[in-house]
């Protein structure tokens, strides 16, 4: 008969195959309409025997020395345990292998010298880690779910692997290293992590509650969902500059989680970094706020966050400084030229509400928004006023211009004086924010 078609393989070929049973594609065996068919039912086991009986065969040797290399071994269900208990090795590496089973690594399964196990570029449903002490090595694997359970493992790596789900429970890992590659779904409950690092990884769902000791680090991290870090412990030197969501800046699930990843820059003097958490921890504590239990707390949050991005955006509180002069400037317009104090109202009412609607609906968002009102803010305000080169907007955006002027002081421009002085004082705290070394 003729011999396998697999390098270094001199086993006869099995079946219809141009391979070995030990490297033949074995798919066939596992659609459902040969499970259906007690004959087929019969040739399953009896591949299955073969199967065994040529694994023990061919590695009867090997599966004694200290680093045992399998490649491109198709494992039908049934078998990779089995073998695995038989398997002496301190080291065992599979690389191009298929599993038609789900892995199950258990301490009853292994035997007591081994120390690593690598997969290479292989094919399986599952991995399932339970109660084992060793270093293991996933690469460029096709499978869909990774269940780590009661474990203590040294080192985990998981590297170029696409659309996984992975669950962490009660475990200890000493060294965790997930790198270029894109999760559903990661979860960490009630384990340790002493030193775990992601890098460049995209994850749509995360959840953590667990406890990372000395090091977390999140290198080009692109997180989908909300982060939650609340029910977690993480350690003074984590690194967060990598992790981002599709959205811009990471969106947190709660203040907690803003505040530990604020304080966590603020400890390594990264300040410009913590004021942007610092701003979505004032965001989730004016969601935490309610107008009728706590209405000036909450009014205050509301302005400041409207107003300047809690002290984080300078070109918005500029925004509202130039867009409220042009309002002011109009509204004397309005003021000089009708003569009835029911249109005087009723006009100054539309514009005012026009333009806080406006700019409310644009606080926070993209600051071409803000140039493009500003210019129109500007072309109505020309139009209306015929002032185009701004004389009296220059002259009302001072706001102690009226203390030294000859112009009498009512109370709505004394409380646009108030408001821009309050505006100004926002836009140099906003610069300063971003400028500050400590």
């Amino acid at each position: 008969m003729s011999k396998c078609s697999c390098k270094d393989c001199d086993l006869e070929v099995f079946e219809n195959s141009d391979k070995c049973i030990l490297h033949c594609d074995k798919t066939k065996y596992y659609e459902k309409r040969y499970e259906q068919n007690p004959t087929q039912i019969l040739s399953k086991d009896k591949m299955l025997k073969e199967f065994e009986r040529k694994f023990i065969e061919k590695y009867q040797k090997e599966i004694d020395v200290d680093i045992l290399i399998l490649s491109y071994i198709y494992f039908p269900e049934d078998s990779f345990n089995k073998l695995l208990e038989r398997i002496n090795s301190i080291s065992i590496q599979f690389f191009g292998c298929k599993f038609y089973e789900n892995i199950e690594l258990k301490k009853e399964n292994l035997n007591k010298k081994l120390e690593y196990l690598n997969f290479f570029i292989c094919d399986m449903n599952m991995i399932n880690i339970v109660n084992i002490d060793i270093e293991i090595d996933i690469y460029d694997c096709t499978f869909k779910d990774l269940l780590v359970q009661f474990a203590k493992l040294n080192k985990l790596k998981i590297n170029k692997i696409k659309s996984l789900n992975i669950r962490v429970n009660d475990s200890v890992i000493d060294f965790l290293l997930i790198s270029d590659s894109s999760l559903n779904h990661l979860k960490f409950l009630n384990g340790t992590n002493k030193k775990t690092i992601f890098k460049n990884v995209q994850i749509k769902n995360t959840e953590f509650n667990t406890t990372f000791l000395d090091r977390l680090d999140f290198i080009d991290v692109e997180i989908k969902n909300k982060i939650d870090l609340q029910n977690s412990f993480i350690p003074t030197n984590c690194s967060f500059v990598g992790l981002k969501s599709s959205k811009g800046i990471l969106d947190v699930a709660n203040r907690e989680t803003a505040r530990k990843i604020k304080d966590s820059f603020e400890k390594q003097n990264n300040i410009i970094e913590a004021n942007k958490f610092y701003a979505l921890e004032m965001k989730e504590r004016e969601k935490e706020l309610d107008f009728k239990k706590n209405f000036f707390e909450w009014l205050v949050f509301k302005i400041h966050g409207i107003s300047s991005n809690h002290s984080q955006d300078w070109v918005l509180a500029l925004f509202w400084i130039i867009s409220l002069t042009f309002l002011i400037s109009l509204v004397k317009t309005i003021d000089g030229n009708f003569s009835q104090i029911i249109e005087k109202i009723v006009l100054s009412f539309i514009l005012i509400s026009i333009i806080f609607f406006i700019n409310i609906s644009i606080s926070n968002t993209k600051k071409l928004y803000y140039l493009i009102c500003s210019f129109v803010y500007y072309c109505v305000y020309a139009v209306f006023t015929k002032d185009f080169s701004l004389t009296i907007f220059s002259n009302l955006i001072n706001p102690f211009s009226i203390m030294t002027g000859k112009d009498e002081l009512n109370f709505g421009i004394l409380l646009y004086k108030i408001t821009i002085a309050y505006l100004i004082y926002q836009f140099i705290i906003s610069i300063r924010q971003n400028t500050r070394r400590k």
